[in-house]
């Protein structure tokens, strides 16, 4: 099975050769619209001094994004004070002041983990809880006397968090009558407007607050700590060159200027990066329309992602499968397990491989590569398990060796199980490779969620359509494949 190593490694590199890290600044994001923006703003000012910029973007979630810190995965990204609070130090909110805050962290940091909180923008965007116009409720003590005729809107990490849900019961006493989960804020910010939810958690820099749309409940009681955003950058990456230049791009940043920003991405439907360049630029965005280019890369890296996924499981699935050709028991534990496998979530497969493979294409294709040899393995053990137990008899009778009855025999029977298994395992593959854009792998995966919180119905079916297409196209050539080898077997 060397040579699909081989050819994995040779489509790894061609799609994704990296540049050369002695030389280059990895700039970290997570995956909100605010982070894609002042991701930009560091990793384009960095550009124009004349530094090699590196973007890992469209982390997923804090975790991540810190983990990928730690590993030196990245050198950099924007961070809130109130969320290293929160999620690194597992500390709960006192209702301190910003200044104290800080302190704190940037202690934490520069003890364990070896990363220094340059100075803070003028962006503090805390957590806010919002309502439709007219609801008659001021503060959070209000709300949590109606709160159990209500239904609430949250994202995914307000739900854990000290300073999320669990604070709002511990503080307020808050309890609601149900609570609805959301990936992406703009999600919640429609089923508010429809009136699905009475009440959702957002943030101090959404451009709906300045628009006037909805109305921010004081936190009276103090329970959300400061969220001061500042990019956070690892010693050994950091020089008094590079502070500078961040240090520049965050003294013109504040709430209102973020507000603002942020509706040119998800209201006016500007790529971040236009965005971005245009603030640095000291002037407005222009349309530049739907990104064709953008999506043409991003097609073919999500097909590399597949097809080299697809050509690992392979080199792992095969020599599986004819190790279990006459061992029934070993067939059973390995179906057993396939079957187990393939029910962990893609996304936690993804966290666990990140310290040990890194962010990027590596852990992806691991990871997409592992479901597909479950899946390929499942087709060939059951295609093995279909052939006459009296076939090996009969070969033998025939005077055809191991090797002669594997390739003249075996194999063409098991033929048309291996391509519809490979049929299979490719089109998932295609579909899974969407969320590899959490680790900053590429593909479509990050158009589509741009496209989501711009609420952008073309560039969603764009996106969605190419992986659609793609796995059509996958299905269409592997189904007339599979019905060759069926007949020439029949």
């Amino acid at each position: 099975m060397r040579w699909i190593l081989l050819i994995a490694l040779l489509l790894t590199h061609l799609l994704w050769a990296p540049a050369s890290r002695a030389e280059t600044i990895r700039v970290g994001a997570k995956n909100f619209t605010e982070q894609w923006i002042v991701g930009e703003l560091y990793a384009q000012a960095l550009e124009r001094a004349g530094i090699t910029v590196e973007r890992r973007f469209n982390l997923a979630g804090s975790a991540i994004a810190h983990a990928a810190l730690v590993a030196s995965e990245i050198d950099l990204y924007p961070e809130y004070t109130g969320t290293a609070l929160a999620v690194v130090l597992k500390e709960p909110a006192r209702g301190e002041a910003s200044d104290t805050v800080l302190a704190r962290v940037r202690a934490f940091y520069q003890r364990e983990i070896g990363a220094t909180w340059l100075t803070p923008s003028g962006i503090d965007n805390g957590n806010v809880l919002l309502m439709r116009p007219g609801t008659q409720v001021a503060d959070l003590s209000a709300l949590a006397r109606i709160a159990p005729k209500l239904t609430i809107g949250l994202g995914t990490e307000f739900v854990d968090r000290d300073d999320g849900l669990p604070g709002l019961e511990r503080v307020y006493g808050m309890k609601f009558g149900r609570v609805a989960t959301f990936s992406a804020l703009a999600l919640r910010y429609d089923a508010l407007t429809r009136a699905q939810v009475d009440v959702i958690n957002g943030f101090a820099t959404d451009w709906q607050i300045a628009d006037g749309a909805l109305v921010a409940l004081a936190d009276d009681l103090a329970l959300f700590p400061p969220y001061q955003l500042a990019p956070v950058v690892r010693n050994a990456a950091l020089t008094p060159r590079i502070a500078s230049i961040l240090d520049a791009v965050s003294a013109r940043l504040d709430t209102a200027t973020m507000q603002r920003l942020n509706g040119l991405v998800e209201r006016d439907r500007f790529e971040p990066a236009e965005v971005a360049q245009a603030f640095l630029d000291g002037v407005e965005p222009t349309r530049a329309g739907l990104p064709w280019s953008r999506l043409a890369r991003a097609t073919l890296e999500h097909a590399g992602l597949a097809l080299a996924s697809i050509v690992v499981g392979l080199a792992v699935a095969l020599p599986l499968a004819l190790l279990a050709a006459r061992r029934d028991r070993l067939r059973a534990t390995m179906l057993g397990f396939s079957a187990l496998f393939y029910a962990v979530p893609s996304l936690a497969l993804f966290a666990l491989l990140l310290p040990l493979t890194g962010l990027g294409t590596v852990s992806a294709v691991i990871g997409l590569s592992l479901y597909a040899a479950m899946v390929l393995l499942r087709g060939l053990l059951g295609g093995l398990a279909a052939l006459p137990p009296q076939l090996d008899e009969v070969a033998t009778g025939l005077g055809l060796t191991p090797r002669q009855r594997l390739l003249r025999v075996t194999v063409p029977l098991l033929l048309p199980a291996f391509v519809a298994s490979l049929r299979t395992a490719l089109v998932a593959a295609i579909g899974l490779a969407t969320i590899a854009a959490a680790i900053d792998a590429g593909g479509l995966g990050q158009m589509l969620l741009t496209g989501l919180a711009q609420r952008w119905p073309a560039k969603i079916a764009l996106s969605a359509g190419a992986a659609v297409l793609l796995a059509l196209l996958a299905d269409r050539a592997l189904l007339l494949l599979e019905r060759q080898a069926r007949s020439s077997v029949a």
